[in-house]
C-alpha cells in the first residue's frame, strides 16, 4: 500500500505560510496588535522572527511581541526602531541577546536612555550589539558593564561618542567578556 502524499507535507511550511501571509498587511498587524499580543508564545515568536528579519517591527509593534520568557530579539534590520520600543523590551526578564546592529546608516533613534532602561531590567543579557547606534554614550557602557554581569559579547562599533571610560568600566566588571568590536 502506498503512503499518501498528505503526510509530507510539512505543518511547520504551512504554519510559516499563513503567517507570512497575514503580517503582509500592515494595516492587519495594526488592526489586530491586542489579538497578536493573545496568541500563544510559539506563534508570536514566529511572527516577531519574520517580522524582525524584514524590517517590520516598529516600537509600535514590538511590545505586542515580546514578554518575560522573550530571550533573544533582532532589531538589526528596524530602522524605525528608537528608544521607546527598546525600553518596552524591559519586560524581557530573561533577554540574553538583543542585536540593535545598524545595517544600513547610522540608528539615531536609541540612545543612552533605552540602553540603561535595558541594562536595568535585563541582567541576563549575554549578547549587546550596538553597531552603528552613533547617540549611545559612556554612561550606557558604564550601566551594562556594572548591572549586565554574564555579558559576553559587546558589539560597540561606530559609537562615535564612547570613550575610554566605557572600556575601563567593561575591564572592572565584566568578567565574561570574551569578544568586543569596538572597531
Amino acid at each position: 500500500m502506498q503512503s499518501s502524499n498528505c503526510n509530507s507535507i510539512p505543518v511547520t511550511s504551512l504554519f510559516d505560510r499563513s503567517l507570512l501571509a497575514f503580517i503582509s498587511d500592515e494595516n492587519v498587524i495594526k488592526k489586530n496588535l491586542n489579538v497578536i499580543s493573545q496568541l500563544p508564545v510559539r506563534i508570536r515568536q514566529r511572527i516577531r522572527y519574520f517580522m524582525s528579519k524584514r524590517g517590520m517591527l516598529t516600537d509600535e509593534t514590538v511590545q505586542y511581541l515580546v514578554d518575560s520568557w522573550t530571550k533573544s530579539i533582532d532589531l538589526s534590520q528596524s530602522a524605525c526602531i528608537s528608544d521607546k520600543g527598546i525600553e518596552s523590551l524591559s519586560v524581557c526578564k530573561y533577554l540574553s541577546k538583543l542585536d540593535l546592529n545598524a545595517i544600513k546608516g547610522d540608528q539615531p533613534g536609541i540612545t543612552t536612555s533605552s540602553i540603561v532602561h535595558i541594562s536595568q531590567s535585563c541582567a541576563f543579557l549575554r549578547v549587546l550589539f550596538m553597531r552603528r547606534c552613533s547617540n549611545i554614550t559612556d554612561d550606557a557602557l558604564i550601566s551594562v558593564a556594572k548591572r549586565c554581569p554574564l555579558l559576553e559579547s559587546l558589539n560597540i562599533s561606530g559609537c562615535k561618542l564612547l570613550t575610554d571610560l566605557s572600556l575601563q568600566a567593561l575591564g572592572e566588571h565584566s568578567n565574561k567578556l570574551s569578544t568586543i568590536n569596538f572597531s
